[in-house]
C-alpha cells in the first residue's frame, strides 16, 4: 500500500499495454537530447496519474538542504495538519540545524521570511535580516522539512499544448518540446526550468531535489514526438513536473554571534519537490482533451 491508496500491483493492471508502454516512453526519452520521434497513445486525466504514481511516486515526508528555490506562502495551522510539528523537529539534529540551547522561533500566522540576527550592541535593538538572503552566507544554516500535501494541489502541476480536433480517420499531431534547467544559487538544492512546447513557451517552475536524491541534475533536454487523434476525439501535448508540493518548515539556525540571537527560526512553506525515483524534471504526455 502507497500514500495513494492501492497497491502497486493493482495500480499498474488498470493502465497494462499501450497506455503503459506509452508513459514509459515519454518519462525515458525527456532524459536526454535526441531527434528521434518519440509516438505516444492518447491517455485519459486517470491514466496519466496512474502512469506518474508508478513512474515518479513521491515520499510522504521531504528533506531539503539549504534555503528552498521559491517557496510559496503558507499558514502554520495548515502546515501542522499535514505535517506535525514533533516530526519536523525530529528531523532538524540530522540536518544540522537544530539549535543548541534549543530556543525555537515558531511563525504561527503568516509568512514571515524575516529572522532575528540578535541585539545592537549599543542600543540594543533587534536586528532582522530576510531568511533567503541569510541562507545564501549560512547554507548548511538552513533546512526545508515538510509532508507531501495533496489536498493543496494535484499531482502532478502540467503544462499544457495546443488542443486539435481528430479528423477523418486521425490526424497527426508532432511537437518538440525543450528545456534548460539551471541551478538558482551556487549552493542550492533548487533547480529553474525552462519549458517549450512547440512554438510556445509555458510557465517555467521551480523545484528542489531532496536529500535523498541521488541523482544527478540535468542542464536540460529536447525530444521529439507524435501522436494521432482519432475521429471525433481532441487531444494535446501536456508536459508534468516530476514532483509535488510539500508543506512544511522551513528552519533557519543563527549561531551565537550576538548576544541572545541563537536559535532556529521555522517558516511555514510549501515547495515543490522533485520525485526521488527519476532524475528529470518533468514527463511528457498525450493527453484526450474530450475525456476526464
Amino acid at each position: 500500500m502507497d500514500i495513494f491508496g492501492g497497491t502497486k500491483r493493482k495500480r499498474a493492471q488498470r493502465f497494462l499495454g499501450v497506455t503503459a508502454a506509452a508513459s514509459v516512453m515519454a518519462l525515458v526519452s525527456t532524459s536526454a537530447f535526441g531527434a528521434d520521434t518519440v509516438t505516444l497513445t492518447l491517455m485519459t486525466q486517470s491514466e496519466i496519474r496512474s502512469a506518474m504514481q508508478d513512474a515518479a511516486p513521491l515520499q510522504a515526508k521531504s528533506k531539503l538542504l539549504g534555503y528552498p528555490a521559491q517557496p510559496l506562502q503558507a499558514q502554520a495551522d495548515w502546515v501542522d495538519k499535514i505535517i506535525p510539528r514533533s516530526s519536523v523537529l525530529s528531523e532538524l539534529p540530522s540536518l544540522g540545524v537544530a539549535p543548541s540551547n534549543g530556543s525555537y522561533i515558531w511563525r504561527e500566522l503568516s509568512y514571515d521570511s524575516k529572522i532575528l540576527l540578535g541585539y545592537g550592541l549599543y542600543d540594543h535593538e533587534p536586528v532582522y535580516e530576510e531568511a533567503a538572503t541569510y541562507c545564501a552566507r549560512n547554507y548548511n544554516n538552513c533546512a526545508f522539512v515538510g509532508g507531501l500535501d495533496l489536498n493543496y494541489a494535484p499531482y502532478p502541476a502540467k503544462f499544457i499544448g495546443e488542443n486539435m480536433w481528430g479528423q477523418g480517420p486521425g490526424s497527426t499531431m508532432s511537437y518538440q518540446t525543450s528545456s534548460s534547467v539551471t541551478q538558482t544559487t551556487t549552493q542550492s538544492t533548487g533547480w529553474s526550468v525552462k519549458l517549450t512546447i512547440g512554438s510556445g513557451v509555458v510557465p517555467g517552475f521551480d523545484i528542489n531535489r531532496s536529500t535523498t536524491n541521488s541523482y544527478a541534475q540535468l542542464t536540460g533536454s529536447a525530444q521529439n514526438y507524435q501522436f494521432t487523434v482519432p475521429s471525433g476525439k481532441m487531444g494535446r501535448i501536456e508536459a508534468r513536473s516530476n514532483g509535488g508540493w510539500y508543506s512544511g518548515y522551513i528552519a533557519v539556525k543563527v549561531n551565537a554571534t550576538r548576544s541572545g540571537a541563537e536559535g532556529t527560526t521555522l517558516i511555514p512553506a510549501r515547495v515543490l519537490v522533485n520525485s526521488d525515483k527519476v532524475p528529470n524534471t518533468f514527463s511528457v504526455f498525450a493527453a484526450d482533451s474530450t475525456a476526464p
